[in-house]
């Protein structure tokens, strides 16, 4: 339903979707809203789409986990660069 992704992106980009105002029940708009923040706060290509994963039979698993180490890989990068602007002390 969408859900799950976008607490995904808010988990590595903290504020990036408001979680709370999700409805399981618009499982296309949930996607859409997680594909495009996870692309703008994270630099998360978008490797799927809504159709892909509102597809009858299911997306294939290996391009959904292909798609979600994305979120690995950038959640790093932001790790790294907040240690890097941290002032020394």
């Amino acid at each position: 339903d969408g859900v799950a992704l976008c607490h995904l992106v808010d988990a590595c980009a903290p504020g990036s979707v408001d979680c709370s105002r999700l409805d399981p029940a618009q499982r296309e708009a949930n996607l859409q809203l997680a594909f495009a923040a996870a692309e703008q706060h994270l630099g998360v290509p978008p490797l799927l789409d809504v159709d892909d994963m509102t597809a009858q039979p299911p997306p294939d698993e290996r391009s959904v986990m292909t798609y979600v180490s994305e979120f690995q890989k950038a959640y790093q990068r932001r790790k790294q660069q907040q240690q890097q602007q941290a002032p020394t002390g």
